[in-house]
């Protein structure tokens, strides 16, 4: 390889000395990973890498920098060798209030749902409210209508195969009914709903005017007796109280 006693300089100052896109430069290189013509980084010759190698690809806009113990290929194709350099490296797309999510290795999409195995609230210094959970229904052009649904609390179980085998106990915040959408202040209320065999069904709520309804048995549906149970038969017309087990 030549030495050379100073920079090296074209002769030419409007051209390149070096073209990093043609990906021949050990140590860096630029990569258009959505381009299936072109060499991608992962298929990178195991003479051009190093340790230490730094890639950036066009298709994301973003630099990462190689941190794998070897360049093997297993080494260099596993996503998680790859750090990102800098920069937001977001990815682009996404709505107004979508969530980042991170998907596989280094790679992240925005998702209009937050899907985590756990949520922990904090308080901010300045907020007069010590934590707060809050849904907003909000469509641009479209005004809240009665017994739209505002938000919902549930939950579900699976099977080890990923189905769902559980019904969708929830806890459901309702607009009111018989509430012009102008009306400056619309009522609401809230649902408990529990799940049996067949599926999902209100157990009782609390309406707008502070006090508790419970959902309405027949004859036929008369609950399992548990000491202390309440429950209004439509039937009957009347009230139980389980007085034993």
């Amino acid at each position: 390889m030549p030495k050379f006693p100073g920079p090296v300089k074209h002769n030419n100052p409007d051209e390149a000395i070096l073209d990093l896109t043609k990906r021949q430069v050990i140590g860096i290189g630029i990569f258009n990973n959505n381009d299936s013509g072109e060499v991608r980084r992962d298929n990178l010759h195991s003479n051009l890498r190093a340790k230490g190698y730094i890639a950036t690809l066009t298709d994301t806009s973003a630099s990462y920098v190689y941190t794998g113990s070897t360049i093997t290929d297993d080494d260099w194709r596993d996503s998680n060798n790859w750090a990102a350099i800098g920069g937001s490296s977001l990815p682009s797309g996404g709505f107004e209030d979508d969530i980042l999510t991170k998907t596989s290795g280094d790679n992240a999409a925005w998702k209009p749902t937050l899907n985590t195995t756990a949520l922990k609230v904090k308080n901010h210094g300045d907020s007069p409210i010590s934590s707060e959970i809050m849904f907003s229904r909000k469509v641009t052009g479209e005004a809240t209508a009665p017994l739209d649904i505002l938000g919902e609390v549930l939950a579900e179980g699976f099977d080890i195969y990923g189905t769902i085998r559980t019904g969708k106990p929830s806890m459901r915040f309702v607009a009111g009914s018989g509430v012009g959408p102008t009306d400056l202040r619309q009522k609401s209320h809230i649902e408990f709903r529990v799940s049996d065999d067949e599926g999902t069904k209100k157990a009782f709520e609390i309406s707008s005017d502070r006090k508790i309804v419970l959902s309405q048995l027949t004859d036929n549906e008369i609950p399992a007796a548990e000491l202390g149970g309440l429950y209004y038969n439509t039937t009957q017309n009347s009230y139980y109280v389980a007085k034993s087990t």
